[in-house]
């Protein structure tokens, strides 16, 4: 028989795996036909994003690794730098205390915006030091820009609806 926080957890994990295959798969799909369209958000970064603020256990590194490496082969980038980032990214906000799980709003948006950030310039000084052909930084900053806009709604959807929450105590963590 499999306990509560266990089943809970493969639970959440088989949500964020079903969700970034449904974004990828979106995504994917040839609805707009029309070139030069504006960069939409990485959705599957920021959910990782948000669950990991909220609930560290449900977002595992390596199933986090995977679904943005898988990313990165289906939307052809340059495979594995931004699966790479993302995961150190994942890792960085990573809470260690659970007096960080009291942290406002405001405070961890600023700091998805200062990762994120940072992801996107380590990208193309990576990508700039082989030589590999880059979007206009116009576009990085309008990518930039997207990502920061859905964040909020990315936390929404998964506390209002998924239920991914803070835990109150480190006792709810075992819960």
């Amino acid at each position: 028989m499999i306990d509560g926080l266990s089943l809970r957890r493969l639970i959440h994990w088989s949500l964020l795996t079903l969700f970034a295959g449904i974004t990828i798969f979106m995504r994917i799909l040839p609805v707009d036909l029309r070139p030069g369209a504006w960069p939409g958000p990485d959705l599957v970064l920021l959910l990782c994003f948000a669950w990991v603020m909220r609930r560290p256990d449900f977002v595992p590194l390596l199933l986090a690794g995977l679904l943005l490496l898988t990313a990165d082969f289906i939307y052809m980038h340059p495979p594995g730098l931004w699966a790479a980032l993302g995961v150190l990214a994942i890792e960085f906000l990573r809470p260690n205390r659970i007096d960080e799980s009291e942290t406002p709003f405001m405070f961890e948006w600023f700091e998805v915006a200062l990762v994120l950030g940072f992801m996107i310039l380590a990208n193309r000084f990576i990508l700039g030091l082989f030589a590999v052909p880059q979007h206009s930084i116009l576009l990085e900053f309008i990518f930039y820009m997207m990502n920061l806009a859905s964040y909020p709604i990315i936390v929404i959807m998964s506390v209002r609806v998924l239920g991914v929450r803070r835990p109150i105590s480190a006792a709810e963590l075992r819960r």
